[in-house]
C-alpha cells in the first residue's frame, strides 16, 4: 500500500522578539603599544620585535601621517611613536593576520594588553574578547568581564553591551539583572545600539526592571536609529503584532526593511511574510519570494523554508522543485522542523531530488524530534506500512506515543487507530 505523506506548505513567521536580555557580540572586529613591557603574552617577546614582525622589517623612524586599515603596516609605524590606538590596531591586524601582516597571536596579546595597561579602553575591550573567546589567550570569563566593565565605565560604550551580557547570564560574574540594566543604560546613553536593544528586551520581559512594553519599544527604535538591525526587527514585530497599540503594517514593513538592509536575516523574512500575506501591506508574492531568499542567504532558517515553499508551490516565482528541495534541506540543517518534514517527504518521492529512503527517514526523524507533528505522523506511517523502509510497528507506536504525550492530537488519533 502506498503511504500518503503530507508536506508542510505553510509560510512561517517570527512571532517573538529576536534577542534575549543579552547576547554576545562578535569577536574583536574593531581594529582598534608601547611604553610598558609587561603583558599577558609570551615573556620573551618585546614590542619593538613585534612591530618589526608586523612591518616585515625595520620600522621607519619617520612615522606615516596616520594608521590606515587599507595599509595595516602604517599602524606599526604609528605604534612605534607611542600612539596607543595604532598599537591596538596593529595588534588586531596580527590577531587576524590581515594581509600583508602575518598572524601572530602572541604579539597581538602583547600589543593589545599593553595598550590596555596604558588606559586605551578599546584595547581593554578587545583584550576581553580574546579572553572570552580564547583567541590567542586562555579562556577566562572572569577576566573578560572585568575588562569589559573597565572599558565600559571608562567610556568605550561598545563594551557595555558585553559587560551587560555577562551580568545577564552570569558569565564570569554573579548573575545580576539590575546591574545589567544599569550597564546597558550606560551603553545606550553612549549611543551603542546593542546596549539599547538589550535594555529594551529587559523592559520587554521585566528582567532587572519593571516590565514596560512602551519603554521597550522606544529603546528598540533608539537601537534601530543607531544602526542596530535587531532593534529595527524587534520594533517591527511590535508594530506588526500590535504589542504597543494598533497594528501598523506600513510602519512594521519600514522597520523590517531597514533590518534587512542592515543584514538582519529575519528582518528580510518578516518583510517577505508581510508582502506574501497581504493583510497589513499590499500583497506581492514576487517580492515575498525574493525577500525570503535574501533572508535565507543571510542565514535565516525561516527564510530558507519560506523560499522553498514559494518555489515548490509557484508563489511569486516559477515552480522549481529542485531548488525548493535544496532550500528545504538547508532550512532543515538550521533546525527548521517543518522544512525537515518537507525535505523528507520530497526525498522519499524523489521530487526535485534523487530518492533516498534512508536519508529521508532520518530527515523525518529529525522533524519529529524538533516537534513537527507531520514529521512524526509521516515517519510512523512509513514504519507501519514498511513503505521504502523496514517495517517496524513497535518503533512507529513509540514515535506516536511520544508525540501524543507531547500534545500532538493527530498522533494520539493515529495511535488509537492501530489494531
Amino acid at each position: 500500500m502506498t503511504t500518503v505523506m503530507i508536506a508542510r506548505s505553510l509560510i512561517t513567521v517570527v512571532t517573538v522578539t529576536a534577542l534575549g536580555c543579552g547576547q554576545p557580540t562578535t569577536p574583536a572586529d574593531a581594529p582598534s603599544t608601547p611604553q610598558a613591557q609587561t603583558s599577558e603574552a609570551a615573556p620573551s617577546l618585546t614590542i619593538p620585535a613585534c612591530l618589526k614582525l608586523a612591518y616585515g622589517g625595520d620600522v621607519p623612524t619617520e612615522p606615516d601621517t596616520e594608521c590606515r586599515d587599507a595599509e595595516p603596516r602604517t599602524c606599526a609605524v604609528q605604534c612605534a611613536t607611542g600612539d596607543q590606538q595604532a598599537c591596538n590596531d596593529i595588534g588586531v591586524h596580527q590577531l587576524k593576520g590581515t594581509p600583508p601582516v602575518d598572524k601572530n597571536t602572541d604579539c597581538a596579546a602583547l600589543l593589545i594588553s599593553t595598550a590596555c595597561e596604558n588606559e586605551h579602553k578599546q584595547a581593554c575591550s578587545n583584550l576581553a574578547i580574546m579572553h572570552r573567546d580564547g583567541m590567542g589567550l586562555a579562556t577566562d570569563a572572569t577576566k573578560a568581564f572585568e575588562l569589559f566593565d573597565r572599558a565600559c565605565t571608562g567610556g568605550y560604550f561598545h563594551a557595555c553591551a558585553d559587560a551587560g551580557i555577562a551580568l545577564s547570564h552570569g558569565l564570569g560574574v554573579g548573575q545580576d539583572f539590575a546591574r545589567a540594566v544599569q550597564t546597558y543604560d550606560r551603553g545606550c546613553q553612549g549611543a551603542n545600539g546593542l546596549s539599547c536593544r538589550n535594555l529594551g528586551f529587559c523592559y520587554d520581559n521585566g528582567k532587572g526592571v519593571g516590565k514596560d512594553l512602551a519603554r521597550a519599544h522606544t529603546l528598540y527604535l533608539r537601537a534601530c536609529d543607531l544602526g542596530d538591525a535587531g532593534g529595527c526587527s524587534n520594533a517591527g514585530i511590535n508594530l506588526r503584532d500590535g504589542l504597543v497599540g494598533e497594528t501598523d503594517g506600513p510602519g512594521a514593513a519600514a522597520l523590517f526593511g531597514r533590518a534587512c538592509t542592515l543584514g538582519w536575516a529575519n528582518g528580510c523574512s518578516d518583510l517577505g511574510f508581510l508582502a506574501g500575506e497581504g493583510k497589513l501591506v499590499p500583497k506581492d508574492l514576487g517580492k515575498a519570494a525574493s525577500l525570503y531568499l535574501r533572508g535565507c542567504q543571510l542565514g535565516s532558517a525561516m527564510g530558507c523554508n519560506n523560499a522553498a515553499v514559494s518555489y515548490r508551490e509557484g508563489y511569486g516565482t516559477a515552480v522549481d522543485l529542485e531548488r525548493a528541495m535544496t532550500l528545504f534541506v538547508r532550512a532543515c540543517d538550521k533546525d527548521h522542523a517543518g522544512a525537515c518534514n518537507s525535505a523528507g517527504v520530497g526525498m522519499f518521492g524523489g521530487k526535485g531530488i534523487k530518492a533516498d529512503p534512508t536519508r529521508a527517514a532520518k530527515l523525518l526523524e529529525k522533524a519529529c524530534g524538533l516537534g513537527d507533528e507531520l514529521g512524526c505522523l509521516n515517519l510512523a506511517n512509513r514504519l507501519l506500512d514498511g513503505t521504502d523502509v523496514d517495517k517496524n510497528p513497535s518503533r512507529a507506536k513509540e514515535i506516536l506515543r511520544k508525540a501524543c504525550n507531547e500534545g500532538q492530537q493527530d498522533a494520539c488519533r493515529r495511535l488509537r487507530s492501530i489494531p
